[in-house]
């Protein structure tokens, strides 16, 4: 369970406390103003009146504020992986459907590279899961190193990873894999990577461009592993 569903707990509780309090001054204020003689302390009584709204409303907004914050970390850990620190297959799936539309609005190119450790079971066989989870968020670290701003990365599930490149072509998608490729090996976890790279014609398609990368990664694998291949043509249009 992420840190942001403790706060859920923690406001939760403030919450209640703070309204059980409102509550309690308001029923005070009531008596004691119920208990005074007709026509005496008007001014006391608006004053009362004011503040006890003064007070209900500060204490609503700020539960509102925080509840915002609240929502906007619990939508954030939603679409993160929580091991490497990128988006999550949910995240990436709506980030991708925003920067194809947008690729497609520009007519710019969109290119997607697919990273698939290689021989990844024999980490987890050998030296067990918690060297499996270690050498996945070495990789997650390495990729992060290696995107740039308007990039997406993402822990696709298992050991694969995938790469968003705004604006890219197939030659520098394929730079691109080949950095994060030598920067894996070198790595220290043991490991290597097969990537494929595929860029989006326009109109964009998104599951078109999953599939070619992904195919142009599985050739990687059958070639000898430890390699990267750019789908046929560099590019697939919309299904």
């Amino acid at each position: 369970m992420g840190p942001a569903a403790g706060d859920a707990r923690a406001i939760a509780r403030s919450a209640a406390g703070i309204y059980a309090g409102a509550m309690w001054v308001g029923v005070v204020h009531g008596l004691a103003l119920a208990a005074m003689p007709a026509g005496m302390g008007n001014v006391d009584r608006w004053v009362d009146v004011t503040v006890s709204v003064a007070v209900v409303g500060a204490v609503v907004r700020a539960l509102s504020e925080r509840s915002d914050r609240l929502v906007a970390r619990l939508v954030a850990e939603a679409r993160a992986d929580s091991l490497t620190g990128l988006l999550n297959r949910r995240g990436l799936e709506e980030r991708l459907a925003a920067e194809v539309a947008r690729a497609t609005r520009e007519r710019t190119s969109l290119a997607l590279v697919s990273l698939d450790l290689d021989h990844f079971k024999r980490v987890n066989d050998e030296q067990g899961h918690e060297a499996g989870d270690r050498a996945l968020a070495m990789v997650g670290a390495v990729i992060a190193d290696h995107v740039r701003g308007a990039d997406l990365a993402a822990r696709w599930g298992g050991e694969e990873f995938v790469v968003v490149l705004p604006g890219a072509d197939a030659p520098a998608a394929r730079v691109f894999a080949e950095r994060v490729r030598a920067a894996v090996a070198a790595s220290g976890t043991g490991l290597t990577a097969s990537a494929g790279v595929a860029v989006s014609d326009v109109p964009a398609d998104p599951p078109a461009l999953l599939a070619a990368a992904d195919a142009a990664m599985y050739a990687a694998k059958r070639t000898g592993r430890d390699r990267t291949v750019v789908a046929d043509g560099g590019s697939v249009a919309a299904a």
